[in-house]
């Protein structure tokens, strides 16, 4: 069995739970949720977050920390590209809306970037 470093232990906590995120609600709005996984079949970017969960898992097994990182990174920049900087991104309401699965997929991007190092 591989000894993992405390730092390797979080960042691999944080891909899990990215991709544990994809399955519960990002978007609540007046009683209605949707997953990531739900808006698939209608919007295909949005498979995105459970592959770089687990391109970022890949990594960190194969010891490859920066293209975990990277990972890690792109999801946040995607995250708040989609959320404060697009055209029509409900930036300021996005707080009121959002679900567990969205604070979820930030937080673990944050700290997999964090902690994605030996």
């Amino acid at each position: 069995m591989e000894d993992f470093s405390k730092n390797k232990k979080i960042a691999m906590a944080s891909a899990v739970i990215a991709l544990v995120a994809c399955f519960m609600p990002f978007v609540s709005f007046m009683g209605l949720s949707v997953t990531v996984m739900g808006v698939i079949e209608h919007a295909a970017e949005a498979l995105f977050f459970p592959a770089t969960a687990v391109i970022a898992m890949f990594f960190l097994y194969k010891n490859n920390f920066k293209i975990a990182r990277i990972s890690f990174l792109v999801t946040l920049l995607v995250i708040i590209y989609y959320s404060f900087l697009k055209d029509g991104a409900p930036a300021d309401k996005i707080f009121d809306v959002a679900g567990i699965g969205f604070y979820l997929i930030l937080l673990s991007s944050i700290s997999g970037v964090l902690f994605s190092k030996e």
